[in-house]
């Protein structure tokens, strides 16, 4: 006899029957990215596909309709884009390609990482798509270059155009204010570079309240700013030109009538920083402005200053502190305590004269001597090889520290020129690589 499973369950004699419910996956939640958010702020124009824009401009369901509606019209659009001659969806692919390019500039203005530029002929290599006729760049389908336009304030960058500078914290742009006048507006990547942001302002307001009015000229004026726009804050400055490393690098180095001009107010410039207790921290070409017409100076970029006397140890912002080439010795394998007793005028005494004579040669101080590769191996070649090379008369070198030689001949000539008094020391009142008796000697980096 086969028994049969009661209709009627037991309490406490028989389990439930287990059901198995499958596990639905957690949903994905993606974080919004910069380029999202530029798009949402409207600091960068949307990109779209070329199905996309297709479906923009033939779709036949008005905005709200029921979701089974938006179904049938995809399946229907799709269909007549398959069905669409391909010199038709050649329309639509340069729309795309010309949106994503000013998607992409507006994006590089503001320091923002970008991919390669989109390329859609490569998808087709062996048949390139042609433009129809009815679509060129005087139609309405082109976007002309200039037509985009981002404001900072009142202040108006226009898209498509080379960064003045470009750094860690983003971009310095081109931007005119509603009077006409030229102006500089730098773009701090993100909230994390706030710091720089209100440390540039800080010294600014320091140099407009405390330097007098004849050495004012030798900084950018701050005209704006806003420490808590999202997500891209940013100040506007007074337009100063490009920079010096671009003017070498383009033109080659200065004339001598133009390191003299560049000489003297450089030396200017850092003393009525010093005079109100403020170091630079970060002299060299690229934060100097300089206009070649009228051999007009400005020194820019505080991110890294620091207060005369009053650094401590726990207080620093950097592990390290003005940029390779113009870095004197003392700051090099300097621990934090080292570190925060060296930053002295003298810091920026030395970068001075590094800055002269590279405008003066056209090459930095302390370029890399093959076979190194590094301004390290020159720096720690110059301290090994100073007892030598103070002596005026000294037994004659090889090798590479006679390259150093030649060098420091140079910076004499350009001492002898422009009465930069090269090798006194930071004490004194004298301007150029402050070089001690025995520099401290620098050591190899170790590898990891």
């Amino acid at each position: 006899m086969v028994s049969k499973s009661p209709h009627v369950r037991l309490h406490g004699k028989q389990p439930w029957p287990a059901i198995s419910k499958p596990k639905m996956p957690k949903p994905v939640v993606r974080k919004p990215t910069m380029r999202k958010a530029a798009v949402a702020e409207g600091m960068a124009p949307k990109a779209r596909r070329p199905f996309a824009l297709f479906v923009l401009e033939n779709s036949a369901v008005p905005k709200g309709s029921a979701k089974a509606d938006f179904l049938k019209e995809m399946k229907r659009l799709g269909r007549k884009w398959g069905a669409l001659p391909q010199a038709d969806k050649d329309k639509y692919k340069l729309r795309c390609k010309q949106e994503f390019t000013e998607q992409r500039d507006a994006l590089k203005i503001h320091g923002l990482q970008i991919r390669r530029p989109l390329d859609l002929e490569r998808a087709r290599p062996s048949q390139p798509s042609q433009p129809s006729e009815s679509c060129t760049m005087d139609s309405d389908c082109a976007v002309k270059e200039g037509d985009v336009a981002w404001k900072f304030g009142n202040v108006t960058v226009q898209g498509r155009q080379a960064p003045l500078g470009e750094g860690s914290y983003g971009n310095v742009v081109r931007g005119m204010t509603p009077n006409g006048r030229p102006c500089a507006v730098k773009i701090f990547k993100c909230s994390r570079t706030l710091q720089s942001l209100k440390q540039e302002v800080l010294v600014l307001n320091l140099i407009k309240d405390k330097i007098a009015e004849q050495d004012r000229h030798l900084f950018p004026a701050l005209l704006a700013t806003d420490s808590k726009r999202n997500p891209f804050p940013f100040m506007v400055l007074e337009y100063g030109g490009t920079s010096l490393l671009q003017v070498i690098q383009v033109d080659g180095p200065l004339s001598s009538h133009s390191v003299s001009v560049l000489s003297l107010q450089l030396q200017a410039a850092l003393q009525a920083l010093h005079a109100i207790s403020v170091l630079h921290l970060d002299v060299k070409p690229g934060n100097i402005l300089w206009i070649k017409e009228t051999l007009q100076m400005k020194l820019t970029d505080f991110g890294m200053m620091a207060e005369l006397f009053g650094v401590a140890a726990c207080e620093l912002r950097f592990s390290e502190y003005v940029s390779a080439p113009y870095r004197p010795p003392e700051l090099w394998n300097a621990c934090t305590v080292e570190l925060s007793k060296h930053l002295r005028p003298s810091v920026d005494i030395w970068a001075c004269g590094c800055v002269l004579f590279e405008s003066f040669v056209g090459y930095p101080l302390m370029k890399p001597i093959p076979p190194a590769q590094s301004c390290r191996d020159t720096m720690q070649l110059w301290c090994q090889s100073w007892g030598q090379l103070q002596a005026a008369k000294g037994p004659k070198l090889g090798g590479r520290a006679q390259r150093v030689q030649a060098r420091l001949l140079r910076a004499g000539l350009l001492r002898q020129n422009f009465g930069l008094l090269f090798g006194q020391g930071s004490s004194g009142s004298s301007f150029g690589p402050t070089v001690r008796s025995s520099p401290k000697q620098v050591e190899p980096e170790k590898k990891k």
